[in-house]
Formats: C-alpha cells, structure tokens, sequence
C-alpha cells in the first residue's frame, strides 16, 4: 500500500514528508507547548511498542501524530514518561486547529530570530544591562552577532545565557522572562559583590553614617530594598519584603546583635536577595 503513487508521489513518500513537516514545525514551537512520548496517558506504550506520540498545544488546540522509534531524534522536544491526555481530537480536527493556528496574526508574546530583524528582536526582548560595557555602538553589536555565525545570546538575571541560532522563536512569559524554543543553555556563576564595598557605597550615596543619623522607616525599607536587589533583580520576589524585615527586627539575631541595626538589616536582606537568586 506504501508503494501506491498517485503518479507523483508514493504514499511512503507523502507520509515522509509529513514528517519532516511536524519535525520542523514542533523543533520551533516553544518548549512549553510540545512534548514527545513512548508512553500514551494511560502507560501504555504506543501501539504495543516500537512508535512514539508527539504533541503540542497550541491556542488553537491540541495536535499530535505518532511516528516510529527511530525517528525519535528528530524531534528535538522535551520528552514525557506519559503523553498528555488525548482530547478526542480526529485528524480533521487537528487540521483544522493547525490552519486556525496558521492564520493568527503574530502572537505580541513572541518573535522569531531569522538572522535579519537584530534590532525587532532586541526591541522585544530588551538589552543586557551591560550592553554599554561590551558594545560601544548598536553597529558594533550588530556586526558581532553576524561574525559569530547569527548566534543571538539571551541572557538571564542571574548571568546565565542562552545561545538563540536562526529559526528559534522567543516568548515571553507573563512574569517578563524571555524563553527561547531552540537554544542552548549556558550557565554562568553571579560573581560575588563585596557586601562591605556595596555598604559603603550605600551610606556615602545616602550622605549618611552609622549612628550619627535617625534612620526613618522608610529608610531602612530603601536598605532593604537596595540589599536585596543587589542580588537578585526579581521586580516580583516571593517573598514579602516588608513582612520580612518586621519578622527579622524581632528575631532573637536581631535583638541580641551588637553590632549597629543598619548593618544588621543590609546584611541580612543581601544575603536573602543573594539565596532567591541561586533558587531561579
């Protein structure tokens, strides 16, 4: 039955096709959407063995195919011990969601690096905030990008960076982090900061010193604040800031410290902020 043509193409041929296609097109899908699977919903295996079952959800529904084994590196998706439940979708229904996919005008929560739109790409995602240290010029950048083959690197709060090639579309998630569908991750270690150093710089940017100042509540919240972010640059934490700082001043450390509050309070919430960002 493979081997029927319809005087062009063979039936093996067509369905070949069809799967390079959705190999494409799934490889580029962001990362949350697809996944690939040996195992249906239920723990069985697919079809008895041997097949595998890749899906996406997309806004317009869920869509899936099975393929067999050794195609299985193709799809360079996140794989799941159990797919997803089936929706009960027929083939006529999945292209049906495929086309009304197809038709949407571009998602505002995403765009596509293709290795000629630098500047939309950067106007989506946002600079590094150390672009002015490492670029003197946008054309200097852009040129830098273009000799290290297209690849585009994304970088994280926490330093770390993705390494973004040519076709892998970008999207960005309701807490403003930017998530790349094809990308090698890059980890990267936060050097320290110098608690001392940055306290400093603190009391001399605030023309202020220990001791010799009455430190008003809302000053000591700005310490917090300033410590904190020094570390992590979250603009939604989970924790809640102010609770925390009238939780610390209670505390027995608190309390029983010699040393001066303010120094305590820098302290403390610059190792918390430091803590938050190693978990992210």
């Amino acid at each position: 039955m493979g081997e029927v043509s319809d005087g062009y193409h063979t039936f093996n041929e067509l369905y070949y096709y069809r799967m390079l296609y959705n190999v494409a097109f799934f490889n580029l899908l962001p990362k949350e959407w697809v996944h690939k699977s040996k195992k249906h919903h239920d723990g069985e295996e697919c079809f008895g063995g041997g097949w595998f079952i890749v899906m996406a959800e997309l806004p317009t529904g869920q869509v899936s195919n099975h393929y067999e084994l050794k195609d299985w590196d193709l799809f360079k998706v996140p794989e799941k011990e159990f797919a997803d439940e089936w929706d009960g979708h027929t083939p006529q229904e999945a292209a049906e969601r495929l086309h009304k996919y197809l038709q949407q005008e571009h998602p505002n929560n995403m765009i596509q690096w293709t290795g000629s739109n630098l500047k939309e790409v950067i106007d989506f995602t946002g600079k590094s905030p150390r672009f002015g240290e490492w670029f003197n010029s946008w054309e200097e950048y852009e040129n830098y990008v273009h000799t290290h083959n297209d690849i585009l690197k994304l970088f994280c709060k926490d330093g770390s960076y993705y390494e973004v090639p040519v076709g892998s579309w970008i999207v960005k998630t309701p807490d403003g982090y930017n998530l790349p569908s094809v990308a090698k991750y890059i980890q990267q270690e936060q050097p320290e900061i110098d608690f001392e150093v940055k306290f400093a710089e603190f009391l001399e940017r605030k023309d202020a010193e220990l001791g010799a100042k009455a430190w008003s509540e809302e000053d000591l919240r700005e310490l917090a604040l300033y410590f904190y972010y020094s570390r992590n640059d979250d603009k939604h934490p989970e924790v809640d800031l102010e609770k925390e700082a009238i939780k610390f001043v209670q505390s027995k450390e608190f309390i029983e410290s010699k040393e001066s509050p303010v120094l305590l309070i820098a302290r403390h919430f610059y190792e918390l902020g430091l803590n938050a960002g190693k978990e992210k």
